[in-house]
């Protein structure tokens, strides 16, 4: 799965319910920033600050918006199906039941860290181009397995990981920022621009990049809300001679993503 997107759009998955939520902390921050930003303008603050501070005010409204809105979700993911379900009884399930799962993540493949981190499963780069805030997601399937070695796929094609973003730091290292490249995230933003050749130079030159990136890797434990499926496995041992290999799966469905969220105090 591979995923580029504006960080402005990174939660229009959100069911309804939580979209509002965040709507409404947005639309909050922007009413007590912004009443501040117009009162020191009436004081006499120079329009160059002003202006400052209304993109200042967008940016702090969207990330306390995000904020607020993941903390929800992380909290009340199990409630988004119709209840917990033990990863050795998941095959009982009915197909396309939406259902609730805990295990600890086991690797057959890994995507690479960016920023010189060990590989992981899934991976999160929110980085800012100037002022271009943007999302990159790479994740390949993986495997949940519970305590007593009962393990179900998981299919991350239209996954999405529910995780706070760490502190962006400027990137330098001219390796890092090559490799940044190499995964056409200026090339795709700024394609649409008159000037990007100009601009990408100028960002490029001036090293005015600064990301954060996340990885979910082998051995941390998370609960995740999918619809219940089914795939050929031939890994699996526990099978009779004539029988079609088929391991239990979780993944996206039509109304809802497929939703991971790292345990706390995992």
């Amino acid at each position: 799965m591979r995923r580029l997107h504006f960080a402005k759009n990174d939660l229009d998955w959100l069911p309804k319910q939580y979209r509002y939520v965040r709507s409404v902390v947005i639309g909050g921050t922007w009413t007590v920033v912004g009443g501040g930003l117009l009162t020191a303008m009436v004081w006499g603050a120079h329009f160059f600050v002003f202006g400052k501070g209304i993109l200042a005010v967008g940016a702090a409204g969207h990330a306390l918006g995000d904020r607020v809105s993941k903390s929800i979700v992380q909290r009340r993911l199990g409630k988004l199906a119709r209840g917990d379900v033990d990863l050795a009884k998941l095959s009982n399930a009915d197909d396309g039941e939406l259902v609730h799962v805990r295990g600890v993540v086991r690797a057959h493949e890994q995507v690479p860290s960016l920023l010189g981190g060990a590989p992981g499963v899934y991976r999160r780069i929110s980085a800012n181009f100037g002022d271009v805030r943007t999302i990159e997601e790479s994740a390949v399937d993986f495997q949940l397995v519970d305590a007593e070695g009962n393990a179900i796929g998981i299919e991350t094609e239209g996954a999405r990981w529910v995780v706070q973003e760490t502190k962006k730091t400027k990137l330098t290292n001219a390796e890092v920022l090559a490799s940044f490249e190499g995964l056409e995230l200026v090339r795709s933003f700024f394609s649409r621009r008159r000037d990007r050749e100009a601009r990408k130079k100028r960002l490029w030159a001036a090293h005015l990049v600064h990301a954060s990136e996340t990885m979910l890797r082998a051995g941390d434990e998370v609960e995740v809300v999918g619809y219940k499926s089914r795939q050929v496995d031939p890994t699996m041992a526990d099978r009779m001679f004539r029988d079609t290999p088929m391991r239990a799966t979780l993944r996206a469905g039509r109304d809802l993503p497929l939703i991971v969220s790292r345990v706390k105090n995992a």
